[in-house]
């Protein structure tokens, strides 16, 4: 109560601000709708805002990182983990970790409104009342990127620009690709533009060959290859290649395979999910795309179609 009150104050003192890009009003509102189920959210310098709930298939990854995470940086960061559900059974969960972290109860999602926070697992990070980072739909590919993102954050450095909003967008060279195919041989780009039979448009399908998206977009490329005669579609599978080739064998593609097991294009493309796919023409991006469903698959044949 003294804390909101102190808030209160602040603000009146035009110590706070407001606007939505800034979150000191939104923790405020944080600790006033979490109630007496899940406490009072301490205001602090730095809060590291966790959103997870137990539906979500990499919670148990999301919350190991967190458990090193906070277990590093847990005296000059504070860590709030927020979900909609099943406060108790997270509390013996990060209690089971060693993770020291507030848990808040979510009820109605209205924290995640707040926050504009639309897919879990989710981190936003914050400083002096300042949205500094925020990163949705956490993939265990983030984690190089989250620790060296929040060791910054709580030594008080900036944050690489690279992971400051550097996705790619339409209109963006496409960066070069050096990989193994499933033989071993070297693919890249400059290599490509050397043969015969070189395409101008490519399509990039970087994938975890194992996810169920990803085998659905797959599938409806291979069953849409008449459509991309004029295309070269390269696959980037990211993951082990005893994971690549046991699914190459289970359905065959008629596309070329490359093999990233260090994940190392996944950071060259900024990717945040799989499967991404990717088409150029002239090596610039037309058309970039997250995810899989029916409305992917009309949007795509439609950028295909449109480049023809």
């Amino acid at each position: 109560m003294v804390i909101l009150v102190l808030a209160i104050a602040l603000a009146a003192m035009g110590l706070f601000c407001l606007k939505p890009c800034y979150c000191a009003a939104q923790t405020t509102r944080v600790a006033q709708t979490a109630g007496h189920e899940s406490g009072t959210l301490i205001l602090a310098p730095k809060i590291a805002l966790c959103f997870v709930d137990f539906q979500c298939d990499l919670r148990e990854q999301f919350l190991d990182v967190i458990a090193v995470l906070a277990g590093r940086h847990g005296t000059s960061v504070k860590w709030v983990v927020v979900t909609s559900e099943n406060p108790d059974k997270l509390k013996a969960a990060l209690k089971g970790g060693n993770t020291s972290a507030e848990v808040i109860h979510d009820l109605g999602g209205r924290i995640l409104d707040e926050f504009g926070v639309t897919e879990v697992p989710a981190l936003i990070l914050t400083s002096e009342g300042q949205i500094i980072y925020e990163s949705e739909k956490y993939t265990p590919l983030h984690n190089e990127r989250l620790i060296e993102i929040v060791s910054c954050f709580a030594r008080g450095q900036e944050i690489p620009k690279a992971y400051l909003d550097s996705r790619l967008r339409v209109g963006d060279f496409a960066p070069d690709i050096t990989l193994p195919d499933v033989s071993g041989k070297t693919w890249s780009l400059k290599l490509y533009r050397k043969t015969k039979n070189a395409h101008s448009r490519l399509l990039y399908v970087f994938t975890i060959m194992n996810c169920e998206p990803c085998r659905e977009a797959l599938k409806f490329l291979k069953e849409n290859a008449h459509n991309l005669d004029d295309t070269e579609v390269v696959v980037i599978s990211f993951g082990p290649k005893k994971l690549t080739m046991r699914e190459l064998d289970r359905t065959p593609l008629p596309f070329i395979v490359l093999c990233d097991e260090s994940s190392e294009t996944y950071t060259g493309y900024h990717l945040s999910d799989t499967p991404t796919i990717v088409l150029t023409c002239d090596d610039i991006i037309t058309y970039i795309s997250s995810g899989w469903d029916g409305n992917k698959q009309q949007e795509l044949l439609q950028a295909i179609i449109g480049l023809q």
